[in-house]
């Protein structure tokens, strides 16, 4: 059966359309370096893409809460540095009025300043972090953990936090390692040398010399174990740096095209949409020299 000119450019054209639909797909991939948009793509691939993604999505999730924590962590240490500096000037000015040569005005005034230091320290323990959470309140973020006169008002849990899947770990340290829980109750020793010193009583001072000593030890102790959590949560930061290289990796492989590929395709693509081109208008030739 002879095929006519009229129905061969009628051919061309629709070829040339599909042509034209395959260089716009096979650009899309070497433009995005995506070979799998759509389930029609691919049903397998376009499957695990989304599975993968899913996991990118969790994730990103992970790594926000911890880096919050780390910050969170910073900025308790940073509170606790200040309450050690505090209490150190507080050791210096007891050492200073437990001295029989100094006299009450001496004292009256080391009582001054260290109600001064007290206020500035319980300040720092009611740190706060960017969301307005009190830091060292334990599971009891909302409310300040301490009082006025340094009562604590929280619980003893130390919050956790999601750093992978169903993997948790300390993301604080609760306010309880300053009270007597813990050892001492470093702002009631703080009140009673605050309190010797404004009665004149240099012995009651001397006698809680070795508090404070063990004041700064519990606070250099809190102040550790929020570097230890913050150093583990570091070390989960770096665990999900690499998950991310790594689900990158596995998303290329379940939807990324081969660039090669996908350029090679292209360029084969531009010829056949060229020589069809050639073609149809070889048959508008033909057929205007028959008319």
């Amino acid at each position: 059966m002879r095929i006519t000119e009229t129905r061969m450019l009628h051919l061309m054209g629709g070829r040339t359309m599909e042509t034209q639909s395959s260089i716009a797909k096979a650009a899309t991939k070497v433009s995005t370096g995506v070979a799998v948009n759509r389930p029609s793509d691919d049903p397998m691939r376009w499957a695990d893409g989304m599975r993968t993604k899913l996991s990118m999505d969790r994730r990103d999730a992970h790594e926000s809460t911890v880096e919050r924590a780390r910050d969170n962590l910073t900025r308790t240490d940073v509170a606790l540095s200040d309450m050690i500096d505090g209490l150190s000037r507080i050791r210096e000015l007891a050492i200073l009025g437990a001295s029989d040569s100094y006299d009450a005005q001496g004292r009256t005034a080391a009582a001054t300043e260290i109600a001064e230091l007290f206020e500035g320290m319980i300040a720092s323990a009611n740190a706060q972090s960017v969301e307005g959470e009190f830091l060292l309140g334990g599971s009891e973020s909302d409310t300040p953990p301490f009082d006025p006169a340094g009562v604590y008002q929280g619980n003893d849990v130390a919050r956790e936090i999601e750093v992978g899947d169903n993997l948790y770990k300390q993301a604080s340290v609760p306010g309880s390692l300053l009270t007597a829980a813990s050892g001492l109750d470093i702002f009631g020793t703080i009140s009673s040398v605050q309190g010797a010193l404004a009665a004149d009583d240099a012995l009651a001072t001397r006698a809680l010399l070795d508090d404070l000593v063990l004041a700064v030890d519990q606070l250099s102790y809190a102040r550790t174990e929020a570097g230890v959590a913050s150093s583990s949560l570091e070390q989960s930061l770096g665990t999900l740096s690499d998950l991310e290289l790594s689900l990158a990796e596995s998303l290329e492989t379940s939807v990324g095209a081969d660039p090669i590929e996908a350029a090679t395709l292209l360029a084969n693509l531009g010829n056949q949409l060229e020589a069809s081109r050639l073609v149809s208008e070889r048959i508008i030739s033909m057929m205007a020299l028959q008319g």
